[in-house]
């Protein structure tokens, strides 16, 4: 069983936002350094714009061997920086994801027997997986990237507008544009990623259930259907990933036609205030800077919106491990000595209206005693049963 329904938005906020509680300690270590980023990218911007000016003599505020020193230890602080956060995804990260794992696999232990069995077992692997790997990543490193990446939007921007405010309003003037695509688009990628995700947990439910009976199906010479079977499951999923991929390069593209048009912009404006002494080279080069700065932040958030989109089916298929009715939990019991078990007039069937499975069974099992209860395939005749003597 694989459920597909699409929850309201509101509810799959309160699921990330429970999960991640256990995860706070990797997304404020990561958005520290995210916004340390910010500040010596926009730093090493205006040390590059005095450092030109000194060179070319438009002032003689600042000594160059000292920006250029200034210019080496921002150089080296990038770098210490970028380091410490390969490192954090590398260890944190991964005790995020395993802990989120342990949260879900125990749910599955816990859960009522008869609502796990409405789930194929290949599909809740997927999940534990693909998903919680989706989940953690984006609790942990997708959403300090988000507000990082507002932070650096917004940092350039008002750098950029105190030199020169008109071009500041140009090269943002495409971002409402953006919003609008981005809404638009969110919609039917939310769908497609649903159907994708689908498919891959059926595709790894059918390897996993033929795998697990492959003597049978070799048996019976099946081999060759299966091998059809897996190619028609992997055409579905291949149609489903093209349709998705289009529709992404068609949005994508209509974007960068977008972010090249600002950049042109803002070169046209440049050159010509240069021409007409408005500027100097340093200002001019700060400004190609700065556009990109803005740019790669608004570029940025159009490539969270699948990120977003895979982010939320993922929680909505672990909320379905969630939403499992969990078995009746009562304090272990420690026995001392041989036990045994005495049965009496035992009734059990699975549901309501499923056959009997006992019918007023009693029997004695002593301690120490190996008994078996056999069905009906495994049995001389049916409900039959052999107690052996003591080992």
């Amino acid at each position: 069983m694989t459920l597909s329904v699409t929850r309201p938005i509101p509810q799959i906020l309160r699921y990330l936002f429970q999960m991640w509680k256990g995860l706070r300690l990797q997304f404020f270590l990561n958005l520290f350094i995210g916004v340390a980023g910010v500040g010596i990218r926009l730093l090493f911007v205006w040390v590059t714009k005095l450092a030109i000016d000194t060179a070319t003599g438009v002032t003689h505020e600042w000594s160059l061997t000292w920006l250029f020193v200034l210019l080496g230890i921002i150089t080296a602080v990038q770098i210490a920086l970028s380091r410490a956060a390969r490192w954090i995804a590398a260890t944190l990260g991964l005790d995020g994801r395993c802990k989120m794992q342990r949260v879900c696999f125990e749910k599955l232990l816990t859960a009522d027997w008869l609502a796990l069995k409405q789930f194929h077992s290949g599909h809740l692997i997927n999940r534990i997986e693909r998903d919680v790997r989706d989940v953690a990543g984006f609790l942990t490193e997708g959403l300090p990237n988000l507000f990082n990446t507002v932070v650096q939007f917004a940092g350039a921007f008002f750098l950029l507008f105190y030199m020169d405010k008109m071009l500041a309003c140009i090269v943002v003037f495409v971002v409402p544009f953006f919003l609008l695509a981005g809404r638009l688009y969110v919609r039917k990628m939310r769908r497609l990623t649903h159907e994708v995700r689908n498919t891959e947990s059926r595709i790894q439910a059918f390897i996993q259930e033929t795998l697990q009976h492959i003597l049978v199906i070799k048996t019976l010479e099946r081999t060759e259907t299966a091998g059809k079977e897996l190619l028609g499951r992997q055409a579905t999923l291949r149609g489903e990933v093209v349709e998705s991929t289009r529709y992404s390069v068609i949005t994508t593209t209509v974007m960068n036609i977008g972010f090249s048009t600002g950049y042109l912009l803002t070169f046209i404006w440049g050159t010509t205030s240069l021409r007409d002494g408005l500027i100097t080279y340093g200002a001019m080069l700060a400004f190609i800077q700065l556009v990109g700065q803005i740019q790669t932040p608004v570029r940025t958030l159009t490539q969270f919106i699948p990120i977003f989109i895979s982010t939320f089916t993922a929680a909505e298929r672990l909320m379905d491990i969630d939403d499992i009715k969990q078995e009746a939990h009562t304090q272990p019991r420690k026995l001392k000595g041989g036990v045994g078990i005495a049965l009496k007039d035992l009734t059990f069937q699975y549901t309501p209206t499923s056959r009997l499975i006992f019918d007023n069974f009693s029997y004695e099992f002593p301690a120490g005693s190996i008994t078996a209860i056999l069905g009906e395939t495994g049995a001389a005749r049916p409900r039959s049963f052999a107690c052996c003597s003591p080992s």
